[in-house]
């Protein structure tokens, strides 16, 4: 079981490290994006994006960056200088994608890794990640945080959607593992194997990633 969480990972994260690198990627927040004006040094910024996406850029004013390519935003920012200078020449860099992630596995329509997101709880990722599957027995559904130490936490998500005002759609945090048990299938019997298998992968990504970017 330890090796098939460990393949299911590494094929996650791997997969979210080339979708990062593609050129259409957008900005999300915690990403870390970097501006170089030509000519105006004074204009460039070095800053993560905020939850809600609005950067105050130097001239050129508060912008809502999420959704946004670094084209776009190269763009945009051309446009609102052109105001203030001639032909001006900017270059976006996205230095550092959202490191934060939550994993969603077991019975649901898109299983993977997906952004975390300050405040999101444990339905809205549920939702994100396509809802359930046909195969899924919503009875059962385990939180494993990724500290082995704390304990895994279990929500009947059928009682939760029948009484959406209850205390049981928890907020998720960074790095949780979201597993969504199949009427049939494998379950997480020891959570160390899991925590083991997440930690190990994590280093591996990073030592990736650290490579990937050159």
């Amino acid at each position: 079981m330890l090796l098939l969480l460990g393949l299911i990972t590494l094929s996650i994260l791997l997969t979210s490290v080339g979708n990062a690198a593609n050129d259409e990627y957008v900005i999300k927040p915690n990403d870390m994006i970097q501006t170089y004006t030509f000519g105006a040094p004074e204009l460039n910024i070095n800053t993560s994006v905020p939850p809600d996406g609005m950067i105050s850029f130097p001239m050129a004013g508060e912008i809502s960056v999420l959704g946004l390519t670094a084209d776009n935003l190269t763009r945009v920012l051309e446009e609102r200088l052109s105001h203030y200078l001639i032909n001006p020449k900017v270059n976006v860099f996205i230095t550092a994608y959202n490191p934060l992630k939550v994993y969603i596995l077991g019975a649901v329509r898109v299983p993977g890794a997906y952004d975390y997101k300050p405040g999101t709880r444990l339905t809205d990722y549920i939702s994100e990640a396509g809802g359930f599957d046909i195969d899924a027995d919503s009875k059962h559904c385990y939180i494993y945080p990724l500290n082995q130490d704390k304990p895994r936490k279990e929500i009947n998500l059928k009682k939760l959607l029948e009484s959406p005002e209850s205390d049981w759609d928890i907020e998720i945090e960074p790095f949780d593992t979201i597993f969504l048990k199949p009427k049939s299938g494998f379950m997480f019997s020891e959570w160390r194997d899991v925590a083991d298998a997440i930690n190990i992968l994590l280093g591996v990504f990073t030592l990736y990633y650290i490579m990937s970017r050159g």
